[in-house]
């Protein structure tokens, strides 16, 4: 009876060990998994926002190209090298995402500097204004945090600018104690947000971006009443 004891004890500490260990290496697994599902989020909204965004600053300037080629050819071919200058900034950006480095714009520049650059590219020669305003005392942020608000900054610009109609966007940056928002707003035609998002437009992806650093996204537009769009992140 003894002998019969230790072997079934041997037999269950084996099978508790082996249990442990394949719970283990399961819990790898997922965890590896759920890596790589962030990864492809992560390199999805990368594209988007530095791709998706680039073409649609060349769609605007080739719009212009099409519209003035007639009547006014000086200005059309200002407008066609601005979109050939566009195009170099979106290969090089391309090459940036993929091999997971900062954008472009950050490159020698500070956030507002890089927001001010980007809006002003892609308003050029075209109906809107732009005007920034920055509250409080600008500090330095984290590469994530920068790159995060320029992305959505990207984001907001370009979807005022394309589908807006409206003849003045803002580019407002706020500093607090213990944390920065980012605004972008415009006195545009407005929509539904609940019948945008998941549809386009990056909203789901701004709001993957602010949720990753710890923070919040606001979005409020009504059809004819302008957009405003918030992102607040803690530092």
């Amino acid at each position: 009876m003894m002998a019969a004891a230790v072997i079934i004890a041997a037999m269950l500490a084996i099978y508790a060990r082996n249990r442990t260990k394949r719970g283990r290496e399961q819990e790898t697994q997922r965890r590896e998994f759920e890596a790589v599902l962030s990864e492809r989020g992560r390199f999805a909204r990368e594209i988007h926002d530095s791709l998706a965004q680039g073409l649609t600053s060349i769609s605007l300037q080739l719009e212009c190209v099409r519209d003035e080629i007639t009547g006014e050819p000086d200005k059309a071919r200002l407008h066609l090298e601005n979109a050939r200058s566009l195009v170099r900034d979106s290969m090089r950006e391309a090459r940036r995402t993929v091999w997971n480095l900062r954008p472009l714009a950050l490159g020698e520049a500070d956030l507002a500097t890089a927001l001010q650059r980007f809006a002003a590219d892609l308003t050029r020669e075209g109906k809107a204004t732009t005007h920034q305003e920055i509250e409080g005392t600008p500090r330095p942020l984290s590469a994530d945090q920068e790159s995060a608000l320029l992305r959505i900054g990207q984001e907001a610009l370009t979807n005022a600018a394309r589908h807006s109609g409206s003849n003045r966007i803002v580019v407002r940056l706020r500093f607090g104690n213990d944390w920065v928002t980012l605004t972008v707003l415009d006195e545009g035609r407005g929509f539904d947000v609940a019948e945008r998002v998941g549809k386009g437009y990056g909203l789901t992806g701004m709001h993957e971006r602010v949720a990753a650093l710890g923070g919040s996204l606001s979005i409020d537009s009504r059809p004819g009443e302008g957009t405003e769009v918030s992102a607040t992140l803690p530092t």
